[in-house]
């Protein structure tokens, strides 16, 4: 059975994200289980206290996922769960308007950077040695979890969706860092840039491994081209992607911004390890058309660098 992604245009975050998943409910049904579920947002950074930077996931995307979950499914709680790589994660979520998200019973607000670890093995994609990366304990206490990213470029990755968001499940930004061999990518020479790709991306996917979304939610109201995941231009694309195959929604994803999905590392990777499909042709689209809401998004600069092999 092909995997489902919907694709919703609407200039209301809250409605439009609420239609597209009512749109994917019986995928949603399919896989839902347990009681706990968490909500994984992209609040990368506390000094960009505005979702019209494209930088954040606007909160009103998250208040349609949650009033979702509640209406269709009651679950006990949900943690919404972040750990920002600049700045204070509580300042994000203070700057960004989710605190509002405790007044619900059954919600409340983690930070990933103050959380007991759990290590996972990687591999330094410098040094090629084999390195523990810590990651929130509490990740593993979830029956379902939901990745809720921003559409945006990426300064190694090419783009950030729904995979990619769940590096910030480490206990620190320095751990994040770890996965990229231990130097910011603005940090490196185009040679180490380049030797440093392979394992890189492979960290995504021995983190995805271990702490598997089952539901992607793109955030692509406002959002973000060129020099990502922060300093890049916002793009207003009022869109919201959604689908219980993550690997498949962030296919679909890179496709709007203009992207061959499998240029993207960790997407190809996981589809070799069979955790999902990136092939455009064997994902049924609802909503809108691809070709539709397609837009030919600036690359970062290293683009050219960056693409798999």
């Amino acid at each position: 059975m092909k995997a489902s992604v919907v694709i919703c245009r609407g200039d209301n975050p809250y409605f439009n994200t609420l239609r597209a998943l009512h749109l994917v409910k019986d995928g949603i049904d399919a896989s839902f289980r347990g009681r706990r579920v968490l909500l994984k947002p992209n609040l990368v950074t506390a000094w960009k206290v505005a979702w019209e930077s494209g930088s954040v996931t606007n909160p009103g995307v998250v208040k349609a996922v949650i009033d979702f979950l509640n209406f269709h499914y009651h679950p006990d709680e949900i943690v919404i769960g972040e750990g920002t790589s600049n700045g204070s994660t509580w300042e994000a979520y203070r700057n960004n308007h989710y605190l509002q998200f405790q007044e619900y019973g059954n919600v409340r607000l983690i930070d990933f950077n103050q959380c007991p670890g759990t290590p996972i093995r990687i591999v330094n994609p410098l040094s090629l040695r084999e390195e523990d990366l810590w990651i929130a304990t509490t990740v593993f206490e979830f029956d379902y979890i939901i990745s809720v990213p921003v559409l945006k470029t990426h300064d190694h990755g090419i783009v950030s969706l729904s995979l990619k968001n769940l590096l910030g499940v480490a206990t620190s930004p320095w751990e994040r860092v770890k996965l990229h061999g231990g130097k910011y990518p603005s940090d490196m020479t185009d040679e180490e840039f380049r030797r440093s790709l392979p394992e890189f991306h492979k960290n995504v996917l021995r983190l995805v491994q271990h702490v598997r979304p089952r539901l992607a939610v793109i955030d692509g109201h406002v959002a973000m081209e060129g020099e990502g995941p922060t300093n890049g231009y916002p793009v207003r694309m009022n869109l919201a992607i959604v689908g219980a195959c993550p690997i498949a929604v962030d296919a679909v994803g890179a496709a709007i911004m203009g992207f061959n999905p499998y240029e993207v590392g960790y997407i190809a990777l996981a589809e070799q390890a069979a955790i999902g499909t990136a092939d455009i042709s064997q994902i049924e689209i609802r909503g809108e058309p691809l070709e539709a809401v397609r837009r030919n998004f600036k690359p970062h600069r290293r683009y050219h660098l960056m693409r798999f092999q």
